[in-house]
């Protein structure tokens, strides 16, 4: 099954267009997995409020984007400052981008490497996996408990970092079988039904 919306993730103009694109790719994503409306329930149901979903002040949660590199047997990921423990990189989406763009853009700003789109992404215009989870309070910030929106798109990394950035995470390619996250769990078994654990290549 094929997958499109209306207009590429690589373009961004007004913040309704952003919406409405965001909103194409999620319909879009429950085409395709066509069980997991109650996995993301509380993401369509904010769709709903009609709330700044794009503010990280916006609660209960707010999107946010993340890129998901894998590469012989091993992903890649960096160790989350806050969360204590190793995920994929990723983070807020600004405002004006879209969360294909935003995944890039934290690979890079979080290990210095340089990614480009996975095939996949190609025929289906859409997050490879989209993820709630719950962020705990953080009274440095100020910030309440919350969710976060994760879309989650399949990126080839480079292995050698663009240059060196002083405040990066500390990242490596892990491998999978290491990988304990839950949700990462459930993103891996979705590559491993798609075949694509076996035939990833870079583009």
């Amino acid at each position: 099954m094929k997958c499109y919306v209306t207009k590429s993730p690589l373009l961004s103009s007004s913040d309704e267009e952003i919406l409405i694109n965001l909103l194409n790719q999620t319909s879009c994503y429950l085409s395709f997995y066509t069980d997991e409306d109650e996995r993301i329930a509380s993401l369509l149901q904010q769709f709903k409020m009609e709330s700044d979903i794009f503010d990280r002040k916006t609660m209960p949660g707010h999107i946010t984007a993340s890129g998901i590199g894998i590469e012989d047997g091993k992903i890649f990921m960096i160790f989350h400052p806050f969360l204590k423990k190793w995920l994929q990189p990723g983070g807020h989406v600004d405002r004006g981008e879209l969360p294909l763009i935003a995944a890039q853009r934290e690979v890079l700003e979080e290990t210095g490497r340089v990614s480009v789109v996975h095939p996949w992404h190609l025929q289906n215009v859409m997050p490879f996996d989209i993820d709630v989870h719950h962020i705990p309070a953080n009274k440095s910030k100020n910030e309440p408990a919350h969710f976060h929106y994760d879309f989650r798109y399949l990126l080839s990394i480079d292995k050698t970092p663009l240059h060196d950035i002083k405040d990066h995470h500390l990242n490596t390619w892990r491998e999978i079988q290491d990988v304990e996250e839950p949700n990462l769990r459930n993103l891996i078994s979705k590559l491993a039904n798609q075949n694509l654990l076996s035939s990833w290549e870079a583009k």
